[in-house]
């Protein structure tokens, strides 16, 4: 009889385990990735940020005569829920039971500039739960980088699903 309840306890205490470390990322809009990025469109860029996180569709260049400029934002909003009272009083946490989930919601901005009027945006958002134990678990710091690269990458596929604008924005033909 104890055989069984230890077994049927032992296999749902794994189970927690296995789900404790678990995160979840969710990018709108929900885009495939790129596999290879090409520049498609030059002109200043107006971002304070590491340029590892700016969407690689576009590149650092004089102003052109078409007078197209970039500006990028992000902004990031972080929440940690935790049980950390509790968990002082928890065996199990002790063996890696979950102590509190953090939350992660980063928003990218991407404004394609005709001298100071917008004349395109794009905008994505990339929001990632996790749990985090005493001995696993990511930190913020860990959740914004990603969080950064993804809207970078899903940025990056909505210009290229938008190249034809991006052609005539830099012709002759869009000044008319």
């Amino acid at each position: 009889m104890y055989e069984k309840w230890f077994r049927g306890y032992t296999t749902l205490i794994l189970f927690l385990f296995a789900c404790a470390g678990c995160s979840t990322v969710s990018v709108t809009p929900n885009l495939s990735i790129l596999n290879k990025v090409s520049v498609l469109i030059k002109g200043p860029i107006q971002y304070d940020g590491k340029s590892e996180y700016l969407p690689r569709t576009i590149s650092e260049g004089s102003i052109s005569e078409y007078g197209l400029t970039f500006r990028f934002t992000t902004t990031e909003a972080q929440e940690r829920s935790g049980w950390d009272v509790l968990a002082l009083f928890n065996p199990l946490t002790l063996f890696g039971f979950p102590t509190g989930d953090l939350t992660s919601t980063v928003t990218g901005r991407l404004e394609i500039l005709k001298e100071t009027a917008i004349i395109k945006s794009y905008t994505a958002t990339c929001v990632q739960k996790a749990s985090k134990g005493i001995y696993y678990g990511e930190n913020f710091s860990q959740l914004r980088r990603k969080g950064l690269l993804a809207v970078r990458d899903n940025i990056e596929t909505q210009m290229s699903q938008d190249r034809e604008f991006l052609e005539k924005a830099e012709s002759k033909a869009f000044l008319q």
